[in-house]
C-alpha cells in the first residue's frame, strides 16, 4: 500500500456462512489521504463450482462510535467472469458515500452465474472459518504420515475437514460439500475420508513395509551373490597369478640350472675348445712347439683326441718340410696314436745328425697328405711310399 492510502478498518479473514457460493477472504476500509474519501476493498473466492458473471453485496456501514451510517449499502461486481476457485474483487475499489465511515459489516450477497441462475445469501451471520489442521500434527506415526503422502502425492499437507457446508481438501482448497472431488487437485473426497478414518491407510502402510522388506532382502541377496561372484573372480585371478608365479619360478629355476650347467660346460669344455682353436692358430703361425704343449695340456679334458693328434701330426710334417728336423723329431715323439710317428721321428733325428745330413743328401721326403709320405732315394733313383 502506498503512502496515499491508510487502513482504517479490517474484517476478519475467511468469512463464510453455510450455503454461500463465495468466500470473503479479506475486506478493508482505506482512507485516501489526498481526497479524504473512504473506500472498501474486498477479496472473494468462487466456491460455487460454476462460472460467476457478477455478484451484488450488502454492507452495513458504521461511524467511529459504532453508530449506523448506512444499514444496507449495496454494491455490484459486474462482468467478473470468475471460474471455480478463482479470486476476484481485490483490484476493484468500492467508494463509500460518507467519509465518516470507520467500520463495516458484511451482510450478504446475491450471486449471478453464467448459466443464468442465481443464489441469494443475506441477513445471516458471517463467521471466520477455523484454521485447517496440518496432517503432520494429525498423524503421530511417521509410517502413516509417509503412507498418506505416498497415496495422495504432493500438496497433501492438511487434514481434510468438513465444516459449515464446505469440504476443505488436503491440498488446502475450499470446496462445497456437495462436490465429489476437489476443484483444485481433483482428488476424490471419498478416498481421503477412507484413508483418514478407516484402517485402509494402516493396511496399505503394512503392505508397503512388507514389500520394502522383501525388496530389501532380495537386494541384499543380490548384493551377496554379486559380492560372492566378485570374490570368486578375485580368488580365480589370485590362483591364476600364483600359477603364473609358480610357472615363472620353474622357468627361472630351469634357466638357473641351465646357466649353471652352461657355466660348468664353459669351464670344462668351452675353455679347452677355445684353447684348441688358439693352438690351431699357433700352428698356422708356425708356433708348433707351443701348439703341441697346449694340446698336451688339453688332452685330459677331451674324450676323443683325434683332433689333437691330427694337429700334432700336421705340425711335425710342416716342421720337416721346413727342414727343422729336430723340431719335427720332438713333435713326432709326442704321444700321438699314429703307428708311423716313431719311425718318422727316427728319420727326423737321422736328418738332424751329421750322418743324417749326409743321408739327407741322398733322400728327399715329400708328404702327400696326412696319411702318406713319399721318400725319394737319390742313390737308386726310386721313390718309396710310406703310409700310416
Amino acid at each position: 500500500m502506498s503512502d496515499r492510502f491508510s487502513e482504517v478498518f479490517r474484517l476478519p479473514e475467511n468469512l463464510y456462512v453455510e450455503g454461500s457460493p463465495v468466500l470473503l477472504e479479506a475486506g478493508v476500509l482505506l482512507k485516501d489521504n489526498h481526497t479524504q474519501k473512504i473506500l472498501a476493498q474486498m477479496k472473494f473466492r468462487n466456491l460455487s463450482g460454476k462460472n460467476l458473471k457478477g455478484i451484488r453485496i450488502h454492507l452495513g456501514l458504521f461511524g467511529i462510535d459504532g453508530s449506523v451510517i448506512y444499514p444496507d449499502f449495496e454494491y455490484s461486481y459486474l462482468d467478473i467472469n470468475a471460474v471455480p476457485d478463482a479470486e476476484f474483487g481485490s483490484r476493484t475499489p468500492v467508494f463509500l458515500p460518507d467519509n465518516l465511515v470507520r467500520e463495516m459489516r458484511f451482510m450478504g450477497l446475491c450471486a449471478f452465474y453464467s448459466d443464468g441462475s442465481s443464489t441469494v445469501t443475506e441477513n445471516l451471520e458471517w463467521t471466520t472459518l477455523p484454521a485447517q489442521e496440518l496432517i503432520q500434527d494429525h498423524f503421530q506415526d511417521p509410517v502413516l504420515l509417509q503412507q498418506w503422502h505416498l497415496e495422495l502425492g504432493e500438496r497433501s499437507g492438511f487434514v481434510p475437514t468438513k465444516v459449515m457446508g464446505l469440504y476443505r481438501c488436503t491440498c488446502g482448497a475450499i470446496n462445497l460439500k456437495s462436490a465429489e472431488k476437489c476443484i483444485i487437485c481433483k482428488r476424490p473426497f471419498a478416498k481421503m475420508d477412507e484413508l483418514l478414518t478407516g484402517t485402509k491407510l494402516a493396511d496399505l502402510a503394512a503392505e508397503r513395509i512388507r514389500l520394502e522388506e522383501e525388496t530389501a532382502a532380495a537386494e541384499r541377496e543380490q548384493r551377496r551373490i554379486e559380492e560372492e561372484r566378485i570374490a570368486q573372480e578375485l580368488r580365480e585371478k589370485e590362483a591364476e597369478k600364483k600359477k603364473r608365479r609358480k610357472k615363472r619360478s620353474i622357468i627361472l629355476a630351469i634357466l638357473f640350472v641351465f646357466l649353471c650347467l652352461l657355466s660348468v660346460g664353459m669351464y670344462f669344455w668351452g675353455v679347452p675348445l677355445i684353447r684348441l682353436i688358439i693352438a690351431q692358430s699357433e700352428i698356422k703361425k708356425g708356433n708348433y712347439q707351443e701348439a703341441g704343449n697346449t694340446i698336451d695340456e688339453l688332452k685330459p679334458f677331451l674324450q676323443k683326441v683325434e683332433f689333437a693328434n691330427e694337429l700334432v701330426y700336421q705340425g711335425a710334417q710342416s716342421l720337416f718340410d721346413q727342414e727343422n728336423y729336430l723340431g719335427s723329431a720332438k713333435t713326432f715323439e709326442k704321444k700321438v696314436e699314429y703307428k708311423d710317428c716313431e719311425e718318422l721321428a727316427k728319420i727326423s733325428y737321422g736328418d738332424y745328425t751329421d750322418e743324417g745330413k749326409k743321408l739327407g743328401d741322398r733322400f728327399r721326403f715329400t708328404f702327400i697328405d696326412v696319411n702318406t709320405m713319399q721318400v725319394y732315394c737319390y742313390k737308386d733313383g726310386k721313390t718309396y711310399t710310406m703310409r700310416r
